[in-house]
């Protein structure tokens, strides 16, 4: 078989993340509380973090973006891709029954070139999915004498564009900072359906949300520990903050209707929504030459915030997670076991959803591999289990499965010719 020169391999990754943000693999459902608000938020550490339980803000990465704190991009070494293909699972379960559902979809392409390695100056940026509403739900029901089928189904969701750079304030202090622009458009579905009865005919309903909005991100990681705790055991620690301003979404309402031979649209209608300042901080401690413990801290005030639905007003966001890795060896003499990245991590999070006025909350589990394909070049796979449940206990409980597919490709730009 012929070797690809890396620098193929990188062009056809190219290629193929330009055309990832139109791709929708399938379509089969997921979690009825994603029908709340803008859908599920997504919460993404970029392809090595996602097998860690996507934690990351205090890491300095040198083969990987960070997706969490831009200040992250100061030790990227080459100039990097990163593509992310995500499929989930649904279990749903409640009194009356339980129900698996699943759906694969794009999770984001992000890009990185190293300008400076002595400055840590970089430019990276790319597209991430923002939130998701994906729910399928089918009822039974009673009409106009006749029975029923009630289809209860969303699509779409919102994404984000960012743009932006790092740069070293300082040997051990690192800073970041990133343009993120959200935009995109769900869609909730109605359709009643008669199985019984061919003089009643079905019809449909179908409402949109359109969301776009701007905000900005700020982080800075710190290396140097032990300059002010002279604690040896230290060395290699870091820690990390990370602020997204607030901001408010513009949103834009419009419905259609089909019933029988009547079709028809309502005008758009304009609203607006704030969108919370969120923050986050981590700490990553070394556990030995080539493995480290990191763990973070994400939090974002939406109780703050106008619900969309009056009934279902938001809760304040807030995310814990814990994460070990054992870094790949970069020796190309290195045995292959030696050169494959190795991964896991835990989160619990309390996420912005409400029903009948009960939190929802998440726990969850993670682990995950860096597979070496050539020079540079990394497959990135990710396993998650996570339980979803109501505060009350009395709601809709979700097992949800994760799966992550992720390539990062790498090639060197920018090289300085030799002095002779």
């Amino acid at each position: 078989m012929r070797k690809q020169h890396p620098m193929t391999v990188f062009r056809r990754m190219l290629l193929l993340s330009a055309m990832l943000p139109s791709l929708l693999v399938a379509s089969g459902g997921g979690s009825p509380y994603s029908s709340l608000g803008l859908g599920d938020l997504r919460y993404l550490g970029g392809t090595a973090a996602a097998g860690m339980a996507n934690t990351g803000i205090a890491l300095l990465r040198p083969r990987s973006i960070n997706a969490l704190n831009p200040a992250g991009w100061a030790r990227i070494e080459r100039t990097r891709l990163d593509v992310g293909f995500l499929y989930e699972g649904y279990r749903t379960s409640d009194p009356n029954g339980r129900v698996f559902q699943s759906w694969g979809n794009f999770n984001g392409v992000l890009f990185a070139i190293p300008i400076s390695e002595s400055q840590g100056l970089a430019v990276a940026g790319g597209f991430l999915p923002f939130s998701t509403m994906n729910y399928n739900i089918e009822s039974p029901t009673s009409l106009f004498g006749s029975t029923a089928k009630v289809r209860y189904f969303g699509d779409g969701g919102t994404s984000v564009g960012t743009i932006g750079f790092s740069y070293d304030l300082l040997k051990s202090l690192h800073f970041g900072a990133r343009f993120n622009y959200v935009f995109g458009t769900a869609g909730q579905n109605t359709i009643i359906e008669f199985s019984d009865n061919h003089e009643l005919a079905g019809g449909s309903i179908r409402k949109t949300t359109g969301a776009y909005g701007a905000d900005f991100t700020f982080g800075a990681i710190f290396d140097d520990i032990p300059s002010i705790i002279p604690i040896e055991a230290l060395k290699n620690a870091s820690l990390g903050v990370v602020l997204t301003t607030p901001t408010t979404l513009n949103l834009s309402y419009e419905s259609y209707y089909s019933y029988a031979q009547l079709k028809d649209t309502t005008a758009g209608v304009s609203a607006s929504m704030d969108m919370p300042l969120a923050f986050g901080v981590g700490v990553s401690l070394p556990l030995g030459t080539r493995s480290f413990v990191a763990a973070d801290y994400y939090m974002q005030p939406w109780s703050k915030s106008s619900p969309l639905l009056p009934s279902s007003p938001f809760s304040d966001l807030s995310r814990v997670s814990i994460g070990v890795e054992r870094i790949a060896s970069v020796d190309p003499t290195a045995s292959y076991s030696e050169r494959t990245e190795l991964r896991g991590g835990a989160f619990y999070s309390t996420l912005y959803e409400t029903v009948k006025g009960s939190t929802t909350h998440e726990l969850g589990v993670s682990g995950g591999v860096g597979l070496p394909i050539s020079t540079g070049t990394l497959l990135r796979l990710s396993a998650e289990y996570a339980l979803r449940s109501s505060a009350n206990g009395d709601l809709p409980k979700d097992s949800v499965f994760r799966i992550g597919l992720m390539l990062s490709a790498s090639e060197k730009w920018f090289d300085r010719p030799e002095e002779r």
